[in-house]
C-alpha cells in the first residue's frame, strides 16, 4: 500500500514537471514572437499519450499534441503569413484555431507563474 502511494506521488510529480515544461516552451515562443494577451482555462490531467490538459476553448490535448505544437511553433516563425496553417498541419487532430487558442492558453498559464 505504501509503495503504491509512493508510485502515485512520483507519477504526479512527473506530470507536474511535464506540464511546466510545456507551458515554459510555449511562453518562450510567445516572448520570441512578441505576442501578448490571451485567455487561460487549461487544467492539467495525465501524462504520456493520454490527456495532459482539458480546456473549454480547445478541448483535450495529449502530450504528443502539445509537443508537436511547440515544435511547430519553433519551426515556423511569426514572419510567415500562413504560419498557423503550417502549425496545424504538424499537430495531429487539431485545427488552426485550436492550435492558436492553446498557444495563448499556455502563454497565459506560464505568465501567471512568474
Amino acid at each position: 500500500e505504501q509503495q503504491k502511494q509512493q508510485q502515485q506521488q512520483e507519477q504526479q510529480r512527473r506530470q507536474k514537471q511535464q506540464q511546466e515544461s510545456s507551458a515554459a516552451a510555449a511562453s518562450q515562443e510567445a516572448k520570441a514572437n512578441g505576442s501578448s494577451g490571451g485567455k487561460g482555462g487549461a487544467a492539467p490531467e495525465k501524462k504520456g499519450n493520454s490527456v495532459v490538459a482539458v480546456s473549454a476553448e480547445t478541448g483535450e490535448w495529449t502530450e504528443d499534441q502539445e509537443l508537436a505544437l511547440v515544435a511547430a511553433l519553433k519551426q515556423y516563425g511569426k514572419e510567415l503569413s500562413d504560419r498557423w496553417d503550417r502549425v496545424a498541419e504538424k499537430v495531429p487532430g487539431k485545427s488552426k484555431v485550436d492550435c492558436f487558442k492553446r498557444f495563448k492558453e499556455l502563454r497565459e498559464m506560464f505568465g501567471k507563474k512568474k
